[in-house]
């Protein structure tokens, strides 16, 4: 049985100015894995850029 919900990690997008509190907490709480991965910004065309 395969139930893709559990299978991987939590991607969740949070206004930037919102990251590095939501990071400590999550790391506070034992979370240690947590870390941003990229960012949205406002282009003339539509891009997700990951870093």
């Amino acid at each position: 049985m395969l139930d893709p919900q559990t299978s991987g990690g939590l991607l969740v997008a949070v206004p930037e100015a919102q990251t590095q509190p939501i990071l400590k907490a999550l790391h506070d709480a034992g979370v240690t894995a947590s870390a941003q991965i990229g960012s949205v910004s406002n282009f003339s065309e539509s891009k997700l850029c990951f870093s």
